[in-house]
């Protein structure tokens, strides 16, 4: 004799493709249809040394974005320095100061002594800190639609912001403004 299951109920396939759904959602990342290159650039750190983004293929890069007068930027940007010195991952960590009269800010903009005394206080290397002073590398990123919480304030950016670059040069994961997970996103990528 055979055993067929069947219900009754009409909800009842609903609830199980919900249900299956969800289950497979906590095992699945989506995918985005078209991966986004992340554009090329080139930045001197605050010692004078550059970083070329193509010289980085095959590593991650993780680009923050940040100004002097940024409160959650404060809090953020030496927790994220301390998580990758523990990773022993600073080579490919750039604190970047777009906050230039290029971007059409309304208040002072950033000067290196202010990028250096802020990044002083904060116990953050000048190895690890760049001033993107025409504010040409924040353009091509925003170009690239990244940040939509900016585009909704109508600005380039918000700070802090931080891209994860992957190790094929695309943009892995955006983070605009301040938020925890991003040491969980980190902990997969790298």
């Amino acid at each position: 004799m055979k055993t067929y299951f069947h219900i009754q109920s009409p909800c009842f396939g609903r609830i199980l493709l919900l249900g299956l759904c969800l289950f497979l959602s906590g095992f699945w990342t989506p995918i985005q249809a078209q991966p986004i290159q992340a554009p090329r650039f080139r930045l001197s750190n605050l010692e004078g040394t550059p970083f070329y983004s193509t010289k980085a293929k095959g590593q991650v890069i993780v680009v923050s974005f940040f100004f002097t007068r940024c409160p959650p930027c404060i809090k953020e940007m030496p927790e994220l320095y301390q998580f990758m010195q523990r990773k022993g991952l600073l080579r490919n960590l750039l604190f970047v100061d777009s906050y230039v009269e290029g971007l059409g800010i309304q208040d002072a903009p950033d000067t290196e002594k202010d990028i250096r005394l802020f990044v002083q206080t904060l116990g953050i290397p000048e190895a690890n800190t760049y001033h993107d002073r025409m504010g040409a590398m924040t353009k091509n990123f925003a170009n690239l639609e990244l940040f939509p919480q900016a585009k909704k304030s109508e600005t380039l950016l918000v700070f802090p912001t931080i891209v994860i670059i992957d190790r094929q040069g695309q943009v892995a994961y955006v983070q605009e403004g301040s938020d925890t997970k991003i040491f969980e996103i980190l902990e997969r990528l790298l």
